[in-house]
């Protein structure tokens, strides 16, 4: 089997029309990816019209927490007149959010290097946008346990029975009690470092928006990936008060080159919408260009999906659906006709017997026969049953892991697994080789398949 393969964005369950339309090129919006060559003239465009980024520079540079090595050597790329920046936007949640948060980043860092292969300074830069974060009522995370079974990890309300914001302090007791259950939940196999990088970002006196952007910084960090809370208090202390009554795109575009963005399926209608808000200030929106959506397949499941010719599409009816499909195919009429071949013998001896007294040695072999086959056909279909029970019962473990970990809740992975799952499970490596084998040229959903 293939390192990677597509299947239509059209069989997977919920993705919004107007991503199709997008993709499909069915909108006035275009994907970015379609006409790279529309691309690289806005490039030039924008190197043509620098923005002074000497004191933003600076900014990021004393960002503390957000800044490895490798993030100062891009900021330092960021200073020169002809750089420019592709943006993902990175929405709070606990312990990072989903998994197409990670995609959307990797997106935005392998653009990057396809640029740079055009002679263009590029440099991928997360933002950690409050300001549509409508799904952080109630923040929760999926997680697999050591037995592929799904756990939600989520917190409770606020003492006074609000909501949480992004812009919250951390609940302390809470998010200490959530990192002690996933420790509980991985039985000693989840990765130290990553459990480590959990715990630091988010630390006590943390808000929800800052302690996304320190997870993010630390899981990119090899990248460089320039990380920016924009409520943190320095950017808020660099941003001019007209600036920051803006909405979080002009701001962007107004601080950044920004060249293009990566969006999601959920942001179409969203960029569509605020055209009007970069026409109205004179000002060039970045392209759209898709997030790499992927669903990555580890080699137990892999193995599973080859085993019982399986494929992803199959997995989001449920493990019910299929296990009683697969019910359906076991031969437990076998048992029904050795039942059937008992009756049989036992009438044919039984007519036997009628030609023979009982005082004969003809009887008394009838007798011993009888017992001797009733006994083997018997044994035979309680051996056959036992089989088919072991089999069934096999394969409704191996769905039920496969369905949890590719399909959980009958939904696309990425937006139902935790983006720390992978990481926690095979350490930050694993983020390298899903940016190996992601393709951001792809216009469908692809599979990953893990060595």
């Amino acid at each position: 089997m293939k390192p990677t393969a597509e299947m239509s964005f059209e069989d997977l369950p919920d993705i919004p029309g107007s991503w199709l339309d997008f993709i499909r090129s069915r909108l006035p919006l275009r994907p970015a990816l379609t006409s790279i060559s529309a691309l690289l003239d806005r490039a030039r465009a924008l190197t043509e019209k620098p923005i002074d980024r000497h004191n933003l520079c600076n900014t990021l540079a004393n960002a503390g927490d957000l800044c490895s090595g490798r993030t100062l050597d891009s900021i330092q790329k960021l200073r020169h007149p002809e750089s420019v920046v592709v943006s993902a936007d990175i929405y709070p949640g606990l312990f990072g959010g989903q998994t197409c948060q990670i995609l959307k980043c990797l997106t935005a860092i392998k653009i990057c290097e396809e640029l740079e292969s055009r002679g263009f300074r590029a440099i991928p830069l997360c933002w950690i946008n409050v300001s549509s974060a409508g799904d952080f009522a109630k923040p929760s995370i999926q997680l697999l346990d050591s037995e592929s079974e799904l756990h939600c990890l989520e917190l409770e309300f606020s003492e006074a029975g609000n909501d949480f914001s992004p812009l919250d302090l951390l609940p302390s007791n809470q998010i200490g009690g959530l990192l002690r259950r996933i420790e509980e939940l991985g039985k000693g196999i989840h990765d130290p470092e990553i459990l480590q990088f959990l715990k630091e970002a988010y630390s006590a006196e943390t808000t929800f928006a800052h302690a996304s952007a320190r997870l993010m910084a630390s899981l990119l960090k090899d990248w460089g990936m320039i990380v920016i809370n924009p409520q943190a208090a320095e950017f808020q202390s660099f941003l001019d008060k007209s600036a920051r009554t803006l909405p979080s795109s002009l701001v962007q575009s107004a601080v950044l080159p920004i060249l293009a963005r990566v969006i999601d399926p959920y942001e179409v209608d969203s960029y569509v919408r605020e055209q009007r808000n970069f026409e109205a200030v004179g000002r060039m929106q970045p392209m759209a260009w898709p997030q790499a959506g992927a669903t990555v397949i580890d080699s137990r499941n892999r193995r599973t999906l080859e085993r019982y010719n399986l494929d992803l599409s199959q997995l989001f009816s449920g493990q019910k659906a299929i296990i009683e499909r697969f019910a359906d195919a076991i031969p437990h009429q076998a048992s029904q006709k050795l039942l059937n071949l008992r009756q049989e013998v036992e009438g044919s001896i039984a007519r036997l017997r009628t030609y023979s007294s009982a005082e004969n040695n003809f009887e008394k072999a009838a007798v011993s026969a009888r017992g001797k086959i009733l006994f083997q056909l018997d044994r035979l279909r309680e051996n056959f049953d036992a089989a088919c029970q072991r089999k069934q019962e096999t394969f409704a473990r191996h769905i039920r892991r496969a369905c949890n970990a590719l399909a959980p809740n009958g939904r696309i992975q990425e937006r139902e697994l935790a983006g720390i799952y992978l990481p926690l499970r095979y350490s930050r490596a694993i983020l390298r080789s899903v940016y190996e084998k992601l393709s951001i040229l792809s216009l469908e959903h692809q599979l990953i398949y893990l060595d």
